[in-house]
């Protein structure tokens, strides 16, 4: 087990909390205040993907958790996206923090459809998300509003073969995709 630390831009650190072994990802809030959390735990039916909220003002781990996105980040302050995966199927999901059971999907991929595989949902700006859109190692960065359902595909000069580590910053001046 590990810890989870919290760095200011003085140095100083705090810890946060003492992480299980299989976290896979963090993702604060836009507003900062909450901090996701997801990792990898043992239950009867084997392995599962789990999701929490940390909150970032009381230190404590609020009681909801998302259980089967394999990949999942905040899509608002309210809203959670995530990656849900079955056999050869994944869909991108959003759930409502204020009723963890209400879960849309909003964009499925596998075989047969146009893409076969999602990654790495991320928070786009207001009511967009950002995610990897794959057809093997050929990648396309696709942005979805929350709301209308509406597409846009992210274009470049050359194609990307192979992107991952969808991750976003969002400063004064906008949001900020970075990739690997």
């Amino acid at each position: 087990q590990g810890e989870v630390r919290f760095y200011t831009s003085d140095g100083d650190s705090a810890k946060l909390f003492t992480a299980n072994p299989t976290l896979s990802h963090l993702s604060f809030s836009p507003d900062g205040r909450q901090l996701l959390v997801t990792d990898i735990i043992q239950s009867l039916e084997g392995e599962k993907h789990r999701s929490t909220v940390f909150d970032m003002r009381t230190k404590h781990f609020l009681p909801a958790e998302y259980y089967a996105f394999r990949s999942a980040a905040f899509c608002g302050n309210d809203r959670i996206c995530g990656v849900k995966t079955e056999g050869q199927y994944s869909r991108l999901v959003i759930a409502d923090m204020n009723n963890a059971d209400a879960q849309e999907a909003i964009f499925s991929a596998g075989p047969g459809m146009p893409y076969t595989a999602i990654y790495d949902p991320v928070y786009a700006g207001e009511h967009t998300i950002a995610f990897i859109a794959a057809n093997g190692i050929n990648r396309d960065i696709l942005f979805i509003n929350q709301d209308t359902k509406k597409i846009q595909k992210l274009l470049f000069n050359d194609p990307l073969p192979a992107i991952r580590c969808l991750q976003t910053n969002t400063t004064d001046e906008g949001t900020l995709l970075t990739f690997s």
